[in-house]
């Protein structure tokens, strides 16, 4: 089911940018399913992952349409699921120049956890916030193979990187196109950067990643095309 969701919200946030092209539709889906390895240890084994992600797509097509008060409930539900690939999308719900879209996410995520919290506070605490401080770093990460001091300077300069390239965004007024920029790049950066890395995380980039293509194809492709008017060519 998530990833019939996933399909779908694909095939809603991009099909208007393509004036009705199958064949640039089908690019994010050829990322998705086009190698046997990806679609084996993707979606075999890391189903579970498909449901955060699925979300964070959902809540990404909302903002879009600048519904952003559902965007942030969505993103929310998917931070929820799996608190990445959520927290990288939710800088994009300062996008609508209000931080209600912040406050509603934040309290999706506080209403959901709260039954878990006065239940054992020490648990939730040990297993979504100490866990992933203090975890180790295994041979799949980058990381494992940096001394920490080097670790931590490429970590630094990651986390500042994106923080530069939101501020970039915010002085455009959030350009659509850019915000897939920062989306593609962010999660690139936040699998180098990990202490471990699993095939489950291919599932948060291959959506993303086709997706940014498709954006690309758009953004910089489609607007020099001629397009076809009333039988004849017309350049732009």
């Amino acid at each position: 089911m998530a990833l019939l969701l996933l399909v779908i919200v694909l095939c809603h946030c991009s099909w208007h940018w393509l004036g009705g092209s199958w064949l640039l539709l089908g690019i994010p889906f050829a990322v998705l399913f086009i190698s046997p390895h990806l679609r084996h240890n993707g979606f075999l084994f890391s189903a579970s992952d498909l449901i955060p992600i699925a979300l964070a797509m959902v809540a990404m097509d909302l903002l879009e349409h600048r519904r952003f008060e559902w965007g942030a409930f969505v993103l929310g539900l998917s931070a929820v699921a799996k608190l990445l690939p959520a927290v990288v999308f939710a800088p994009l719900l300062l996008a609508g120049g209000s931080l209600r879209p912040v406050t509603v996410f934040l309290a999706v995520i506080l209403i959901c956890f709260l039954p878990f919290v006065l239940w054992d506070a020490t648990g939730v605490w040990n297993n979504i916030v100490l866990f992933n401080l203090v975890r180790p770093t295994d041979s799949t990460s980058l990381m494992h193979y940096l001394a920490p001091g080097v670790g931590f300077l490429v970590t630094f300069a990651a986390a500042s990187l994106l923080l530069g390239l939101l501020v970039f965004l915010k002085r455009r007024h959030w350009p659509l196109l850019g915000q897939w920029h920062y989306l593609a790049v962010g999660l690139i950066l936040t699998c180098l950067c990990g202490k471990v890395f699993h095939n489950n995380y291919l599932v948060w980039l291959l959506p993303v990643l086709g997706t940014y293509a498709l954006a690309l194809i758009c953004g910089l492709v489609i607007p020099r095309l001629p397009r076809l008017r009333d039988g004849g060519v017309q350049e732009d």
